[in-house]
């Protein structure tokens, strides 16, 4: 195995006396699992998957990415990715068969990927698919430089890095240099330097794919339904022929610029970096997780001065990193975002429309930013415990963010005792979050808080992290109150109550698993096989993963869980400075001024004051808590049958014409006594698994002119809240977990929704009692009643709730695409608030019984429909339906204040046409542009503005009208023509503005339509410079004017975009969350079109749509200027001419 010509050491027990965890009881691997090597170094990793059957993923990961690059070829992983992978003509080969190819760049890797088919569709020769995915991929491998095909990804590359170059990035950019800065992840971010990515020759790009993309630095993952031996054989037939063309290890060796022992010897997966750890040696050496040259680096390479630093293992370097440079990269939130993303335009997760790499999520901003650093200004003999902290401050931020970090070798899973103390830290991590959650409620100080210890190969280190999030005028008391928690935990650990809960709660979770392990997609088993190998974890079989936790959590001692708890902990429960066991950054992130235009500012200093404050607050143990086994108690809910008799009705509306299509789907509906309306399917393909939806009709349409935002504040503080009768919204939650119960709930323009995800199995058992445990099916059902009768809506919960909201605004003022956006929505919709997010003012005019009142004239029986769909029996379903929603009381009202739905609401799209263009324009350091189109078109199912349907319309505009023309007459048809229209649009863009005309990165278009109300709205985007954006929209307009030519919808593009939508459809039904989506609305009388027709039909009105479908449809939109709005955003040091 090479490592590039850096030193390979081998890790022995350095303790022989302290039982390592090599020594313990090694867990097994998944049997399925084949791993091999060709002669020529080239590794493969294959597991057979049959879920979904008749489709596989491979993906090629190339082992070197932004980290492993020269001085001079920043950002030269990222433009090699654009090129190797667009530049491939194998790849342009397997697009339209239903295949999705895309690749992303990242510290540690680059990575190519197919997911495809395992035969080519029908109308193709038929013919096997894995050796044209893995062809693709060899192109990848085997790539000469073209020079038309360099310019368009550079073009691309740069125009990326101006998409990207928001403010949340730049300040995670910046927070993730001060996490690392003793290593060149601090400024190795994959978009690299603008100077450097425009000097750039072909003879620059081959050298480096030259030097990295060998054989023996690769490992092809393939994860589906696949032989394994006939696909080691095409891997050996394909890959085998390839040898290195350089010495790559000389070259790097010789450049001096990578340090002779770094984490790259530990493991090929991990960047050639050091680091300063955050917790001892001694802990270090005694777990075995590093060679002696990587717990106490020597010295550590300064890669932007070529110099040598100091030791890393003496203080924290002080002072920010740069950010007046314009070379050097400016700003994030969490010190590890995703990775380098080249995403695509495409609309689907089954068959992109044309792959573009996209998202350099952590690629440095290529222009000069204006961020404040605010200089250290602490005296250290006052907090000798701290690394400097590092205030960043712009006038771009909205909200205070604080984040403290520490560094960890990542400690791989690969035996019992290793597994075991993994499954502790999520106990603790778990027990922790809920403290501060709670906390939260009694003191809401936070808008966001979480604190967790995740593993980052793509950084060689795992990262432990406080982030929070607050209001300005809180930030101090937040912080406190944050770390006084963790000091806690460290040194008191866990109550025996908490460790009770998390035994069982990972337990039943690990149970889930293996319970769904044939269920997984191929995505999802192969970015865990993935991290697996990354992290040097054995990937196991998800049954004996079970059953070695099981052995694991059976052995636990609560002295175990402390010693984990102070682990954790321990850089601020119990400091050693002198030891290196501290914190590695602290850094907070700051706005210049407030919402109401007061300056604001927080020094270094008081930062440092802060934590020291907390530090040193006397503290107690946490007392036990007691969870409820039940919310609503057998006597009660006895009751409350007793008074309200519950029953079911007969069906009426749209259920009595789909009784045929509920029988083929095995779709039971129902209507209670009180009015709701109930769907039930039980499905089996999520075993042990169910998801619950409430829908109810209305929504912000029906918020009163004079209280805009009450129903969107009133649905978050339902969120927030949870207390009832005279229960606590902690006991809610901590019952929540113990069911494992997610609840999340929504207020869109045209509904409320609140969605539930639990389990079907029961709970767990409560010491004393006799009673059997509730299912997680039954702990969502006790939820919903109470949300549905006896919620309290409590001041707190209405407090954090509209200081959510004013974040909300703040951002979106604040971002370039959201005020965009925005504006837009403003001028379409003549200024309706329902379809805009509430101002400040707005916001602090609600009351709570504003919102609370906004709400609950919503929530009344007749107006909700119940939706389930699980691995459990309908007979056992509509008994817990029966009780738990059949006996919500319907309100005491009389037949003329009695709620009704609302005749359908319409949205009469006002558009500017070409006399007038929207402009924003938002002060920033930095350049920036976005461009938008918008124009007049149909809801959601294909119904206009003035009720006319879609389908009215083409027959008319085909001739056919008076005629039989079921086809186009089909509910579905507006729907799905609209879908492929999407599709086909988003082709044209991509081929015209980015391909042809090389003005953007990334262009899509969406349609906005609702499902009840009429009318809607298509929105191009398009991602520009100031001084491109108008040549951008202006190639968008004629991207879109080309297709109303006579061959403008071509048959290639529709047949794709089928292929396309057919391929999703059939993924997503294998989930609850599909079912849930499609049955929910279709006894609802104000979305005519929506039925279970739908579900039943989907696939033969997608097979029928035709080209002249299309080209009518694009006929019938127009796409000319006269009919469009279109708006600019840009964000500069000075506004442009014309706009403020």
């Amino acid at each position: 195995m090479s490592t590039e010509g850096l030193t390979t050491i081998d890790i022995v027990p350095t303790n022989p006396s302290q039982k390592s965890f090599l020594e313990d009881a090694v867990l097994p691997k998944h049997e399925r699992l084949v791993e091999g090597k060709l002669e020529n170094g080239f590794t493969y990793i294959i597991l057979p998957n049959s879920n979904p059957p008749g489709r596989f993923e491979a993906h090629l990961e190339v082992l070197s990415g932004s980290a492993n690059e020269l001085e001079r070829q920043q950002g030269m992983a990222h433009l090699i990715e654009h090129v190797a992978y667009m530049g491939s003509p194998k790849r342009q080969l397997i697009s339209g068969t239903g295949s999705r190819t895309n690749a992303y760049t990242d510290f540690h890797h680059t990575v190519f990927f197919a997911a495809c088919p395992t035969q080519t569709p029908d109308q193709f020769w038929k013919k096997p698919m894995l050796p044209m995915a893995l062809d693709a991929l060899l192109d990848v491998m085997t790539t000469n430089i073209d020079e038309d095909r360099l310019e368009k990804e550079r073009a691309a590359v740069l125009s990326e890095a101006s998409m990207v170059n928001k403010i949340e990035y730049r300040v995670e950019c910046q927070i993730l240099s001060s996490l690392h800065s003793e290593n060149r992840i601090s400024s190795r971010f994959p978009i690299g330097k603008e100077h450097l990515i425009k000097s750039w020759t072909k003879q620059d790009l081959q050298l480096y794919h030259q030097t990295h993309y060998r054989p023996d630095n690769v490992i092809l993952f393939v994860v589906g339904d696949v032989d394994v031996s006939t696909t080691v054989e095409t891997i050996k037939q394909k890959f085998g022929p390839l040898v290195p063309r350089i010495d790559a290890a000389k070259l790097l060796k010789e450049s001096g610029e990578f340090p002779e022992v770094s984490m790259r010897s530990v493991s090929r997966h991990f960047p050639p970096v050091t680091h300063r750890w955050s917790c001892s040696d001694e802990d270090i050496k005694m777990n075995d997780l590093l060679p002696a040259a990587l717990i106490k680096p020597v010295e550590v390479v300064n890669f932007e001065k070529g110099l040598v630093a100091a030791p890393v293992s003496t203080s924290f370097t002080a002072g920010p990193a740069p950010v007046s440079n314009k070379d050097t990269p400016a700003p994030i939130v969490t010190p590890s975002p995703p990775s380098v993303t080249s995403a695509t335009t495409q609309l689907s997760t089954t068959e992109a429309v044309e792959e573009v790499p996209t998202t350099a999520a952590l690629s440095a901003p290529l222009v000069a930013s204006e961020l404040s650093v605010v200089e250290p200004t602490l005296d250290r003999k006052l907090s000798p415990l701290f690394p400097s902290s590092k205030v960043f401050a712009h006038e771009l931020l909205q909200s205070f963010s604080f984040h403290l970090f520490a560094k960890r070798p990542i400690e791989p899973v690969v035996t019992e005792s290793s597994l075991k103390r993994e499954l502790m830290r999520r106990m603790t991590l778990s027990a922790l979050q809920i403290r501060l959650n709670v906390q939260q409620r009694n003191q809401p100080l936070f808008t966001f808080i979480d604190f967790n210890q995740l593993n980052w190969p793509r950084e060689g280190c795992a990262v432990c992290s406080l982030d929070l999030t607050t209001d300005i005028q809180s930030w101090r008391r937040a912080v406190i109150l944050a770390v006084r928690e963790i000091r806690r935990l460290g040194l008191f650990g866990l109550t025996d109550s908490e460790i009770s809960r998390y035994k069982q709660a990972i337990l039943a979770e690990a149970a889930q698993n293996a319970a769904q392990s044939e269920q997984r997609n191929n995505e999802e088993v192969l970015n865990e096989l993935m991290d697996s190998e990354a992290c040097g974890h054995t990937f196991m079989q998800a049954q004996d993963r079970y059953l070695a936790a099981e052995k694991a959590l059976t052995s636990i001692t609560r002295d175990d869980v402390q010693a984990i708890a102070r682990e954790l902990c321990e850089h601020l429960s119990h400091m050693q400075p002198e030891k290196g066991v501290k914190p590695v950054a602290l850094i907070a992130c700051a706005p210049l001024i407030d919402r109401n235009g007061t300056n604001f500012s927080v020094s270094e200093a008081e930062i440092a004051s802060a934590v020291e404050e907390a530090m040193q607050e006397p503290l107690e143990p946490l007392e036990d808590s007691i969870v409820p086994s039940t919310l609503i108690p057998k006597d009660l809910l006895q009751e409350k049958v007793k008074i309200t008799r519950p029953q079911w009705m007969p069906l009426d509306g749209k259920a009595l014409k789909d009784k045929q299509a509920a029988q083929n789907l095995g779709i039971v509906q129902r209507k209670l006594t009180n009015g709701i309306k109930v769907n039930m399917l039980s499905l089996n393909t999520e075993p042990q698994r169910a998801v619950l939806r409430l829908y109810v009709p209305g929504g912000r349409m029906r918020e009163s002119r004079k209280q805009p935002g009450a129903v969107l504040v009133g649905s978050r503080t339902i969120q927030e809240g949870g207390a009832f009768l005279d229960v606590t919204r902690e006991d809610v939650e901590l019952f929540c977990i113990d069911h494992l119960l997610m609840v999340d709930i929504t207020a869109t323009e045209e509904a409320l929704i609140f969605d539930f995800q639990t389990v079907t199995t029961p709970g767990p058992s409560h010491e004393g009692s006799t009673e059997t445990p509730l299912t997680g099916l039954e702990a969502v059902m006790q939820v919903a009643h109470i949300i549905l009768t006896d919620l309290k809506y409590e001041q707190d919960a209405f407090d954090r709730a509209r200081q959510g909201f004013h974040e909300q605004f703040d951002s979106i003022v604040k971002g370039l695409e959201s005020a965009c956006v925005e504006s837009l929505t403003y001028s379409l919709t003549g200024g309706d608030a329902r379809f805009l997010c509430p101002n400040h003012k707005q916001i602090d005019s609600l009351t709570l019984d504003d919102v609370k009142n906004a709400i609950r004239s919503q929530l009344v029986p007749a107006n909700i429909e119940v939706s389930i769909s699980g691995d459990i029996s309908i007979k056992d379903l509509e008994v817990l339906v029966l009780q738990y929603f059949g006996t919500v009381p319907v309100p005491k009202t009389s037949a003329a204040e009695a709620p009704t739905v609302p005749p359908p609401s319409v949205i009469n799209v006002k558009t500017l046409g070409r006399a007038q263009q929207l402009g924003v324009y938002l002060p920033d350091s930095d350049e920036r542009a976005m461009g938008y189109l918008a124009g007049p078109s149909t809801n959601r199912w294909g119904v206009f503005a003035n009720g006319e349907t879609l389908s009215e319309v083409i027959k008319r505009k085909a001739g056919t009208v008076g005629k039989k023309d079921e086809r186009r007459e089909h509910p579905l048809f507006g729907l799905v023509a609209m879908l492929i229209l999407q599709e086909v649009a988003n082709r044209r863009l991509f081929s015209v503005v980015r391909e042809e005309r090389q003005l953007t990165y990334d262009a899509s278009f969406q349609i906005q339509g609702h499902e009840s109300i009429l009318g809607g709205w298509y929105l191009v985007s398009v991602t520009s410079s100031p001084s491109q954006v108008q040549d951008a929209i202006r190639a968008c307009k004629e991207a879109l004017s080309s297709l109303k030519d006579a061959f403008g919808v071509m048959g290639d593009s529709v047949q794709s975009a089928k292929r396309t939508i057919l391929n999703r459809f059939k993924s997503d039904s294998v989930s609850n969350l599909f079912w849930v989506d499609n049955m929910s609305g279709s006894q609802v009388d104000c979305i005519p079109f929506k039925s279970l027709r739908s579900i039943t039909d989907f696939e033969s009105v997608v097979s029928g749509i035709t080209v002249q479908d299309i080209q009518l449809l694009v006929d019938v939109l127009q796409f000319d200027e006269d009919s469009m709005t279109s708006c600019v955003g840009i964000t500069a040091p000075e506004p442009p001419p014309g706009m403020k």
